[in-house]
């Protein structure tokens, strides 16, 4: 979760201020208010929080020390979601790194390198099978550094067409359909 982040106005007067809880009283808002447009935004947000699981179970204290808590609703909406979102990231931001060596490898023994490349690459990113982050970002330059030109190439273009499939599958994952689907019913 975002800790204390304030902006200040042009006199000098806090304008507003993040705080523990916010993204939970933002959902809960939203829930409220009917706004299906940001939903499946702010539930992703939820889910990438580094303290995801606490958030689940036992909600965050704000500042003025009441706490902020999920629905049992979103609880499992959140929890859903992020299963989905972890499997459909393998099959899509990731799907290259099971594809690998590619037909034009340019290396001798290809297999084993490109290959053996790909492997490292899912294990660094997965072995923390609780953070849902891998699959929105961008492609790793050091990624490339394990493979040929060609696996590389390949991979880097599979891996920024998956980053969009993933994003257009966000809604979907937490129940909402597609983007395009979603308005506000206010």
């Amino acid at each position: 979760m975002r800790l204390f982040i304030s902006v200040t106005a042009k006199d000098g007067g806090s304008m507003f201020e993040l705080y523990p809880g916010l993204i939970i009283d933002i959902l809960n808002f939203a829930h409220e208010l009917r706004l299906f447009t940001i939903l499946p935004t702010v539930y992703l947000a939820i889910c990438q929080g580094a303290m995801m699981p606490d958030v689940l179970f036992h909600g965050v204290r704000r500042p003025d020390g009441s706490m902020a808590e999920l629905s049992l609703q979103a609880k499992l909406t959140c929890a859903s979601g992020s299963i989905l979102l972890q499997q459909a990231e393998k099959q899509k931001s990731f799907k290259w790194m099971t594809e690998l060596p590619v037909p034009s490898c340019m290396l001798t023994k290809a297999e084993s390198r490109c290959a053996r490349g790909g492997r490292h690459i899912f294990y660094d990113q997965f072995y923390d099978a609780a953070k849902l982050t891998y699959g929105f970002e961008p492609w790793r330059a050091s990624w490339g550094d394990l493979l040929c030109k060609s696996c590389r190439k390949m991979s880097e273009a599979k891996h920024e067409t998956g980053r969009y499939e993933l994003w257009k599958f966000v809604p979907t994952a937490f129940g909402f359909g597609d983007w395009e689907s979603l308005v506000n019913f206010v």
